[in-house]
């Protein structure tokens, strides 16, 4: 794929490893509590192990970036987009608990539906993301905004298909939110799994980035060291 100078130096960008500890603690601890929501409930062991497992898949990957964040910047890229897979389908199973277990739906239907909707709410992103890219809208602050709105649509939309079918229930409040913000929390994953193609896209030009980033691969008191000297 092609992009702009603009648009590549852009993609190219790294996250400073000053902020990926704190924010990858922030990510697995939203994770974790989705996890033991759907731990909690139980309602079947296909949904208990999806949440066990992408549980610990988050944890195990993300002590890393924790306990080495400098050295693992560019993998840090790689990790956001799989988190954002892993917080899908993890947060999926747990709504889908919530479903089952609180609202009494047992309809597998119903999860069929909510599955291709998932699927087409995916695909629709990634659309975007691309269009966003060849169009240079993530370096244009003021055309920015429109791509911002059509992921809202499209984030609302999903939502409203999938929290549409519990307003014809007997629900609480408490359940109808967690509901709601589980949803947000799949829209959010939405957003990170395009970090997967960035991750592929500066593998391929690792050249210019290790020009961008000459201390990249170094830890923090190796990078200290070589200023120093």
């Amino acid at each position: 794929m092609k992009l702009s100078k603009e648009s590549h130096k852009h993609y190219l960008k790294l996250f400073d490893g000053n902020n990926i500890r704190r924010g990858v603690i922030a990510f697995l601890i939203v994770l974790n509590l989705s996890s033991i929501i759907g731990l909690y409930l139980h309602v079947n062991e296909l949904y208990y192990y999806i949440n066990f497992i992408t549980m610990l898949l988050g944890d195990f990957f993300g002590l890393v970036f924790i306990v080495a964040p400098y050295k693992f910047e560019r993998e840090f890229i790689l990790f956001l987009g799989l988190y954002g897979f892993l917080v899908i389908i993890n947060c999926f199973s747990t709504s889908q608990s919530l479903i089952i277990g609180e609202l009494g739906f047992t309809n597998t239907l119903i999860t069929y539906i909510d599955l291709v909707l998932l699927l087409i709410g995916g695909f629709v992103f990634y659309i975007f993301h691309i269009w966003a890219l060849k169009n240079d809208y993530y370096v244009k602050t003021s055309d920015s905004i429109n791509v911002t709105i059509i992921i809202i649509v499209v984030g609302i939309s999903y939502l409203t298909s999938q929290v549409g079918i519990t307003l014809f229930t007997n629900i609480d409040f408490e359940t109808l939110s967690l509901i709601i913000g589980l949803q947000l929390l799949i829209i959010v994953g939405f957003i990170m799994t395009t970090f997967v193609h960035k991750y592929i896209y500066i593998l391929k030009h690792g050249q210019e980035l290790k020009k961008m980033y000459p201390y990249l691969g170094d830890s923090k008191k190796e990078r200290f060291d070589n200023r120093r000297s």
